[in-house]
Formats: structure tokens, C-alpha cells, sequence
């Protein structure tokens, strides 16, 4: 698979998990704290999107490196 199709893989996901997180985090605002484990997947999909991006990133930057 080539850097090209592996960078618009990546952007997808992040697209869909920023929507994800943005949904997610108004309905934990407007909700009580007892909810844990949503609040632990969000806590666990911010980090992922954070390694998604930074994986874009070094894609970018660097065409011929593979992950």
C-alpha cells in the first residue's frame, strides 16, 4: 500500500474520530460525572487521535518512510 492511500486512510479516521470526540464531549458536558467508561473511551480516543495525527504527520513530511 502506498504512503498516498496510507495518508488518506489516516485523514479519514481523524475526521471521523474528531467528529466522534466533539459529539461525545457535549453530550459529557451536559451530563453527570457517573459515566466512567465514556469518559474513559474519550480519554482513550483523544490519545488515539493524537498518535493518528502525529502518524499524518511523519507521512507528510517524509513520503518514503513506512509505518
Amino acid at each position: 500500500m502506498s504512503n498516498a492511500v496510507d495518508l488518506n486512510i489516516l485523514e479519514k479516521e481523524i475526521r471521523e474520530l474528531e467528529s466522534s470526540l466533539k459529539a461525545r464531549e457535549s453530550w459529557l458536558n451536559c451530563n453527570d460525572s457517573k459515566y466512567n467508561y465514556i469518559r474513559q473511551k474519550h480519554m482513550y480516543d483523544t490519545k488515539r487521535l493524537s498518535t493518528l495525527k502525529k502518524m499524518a504527520d511523519i507521512i507528510k513530511l517524509n513520503p518514503d518512510v513506512r509505518i
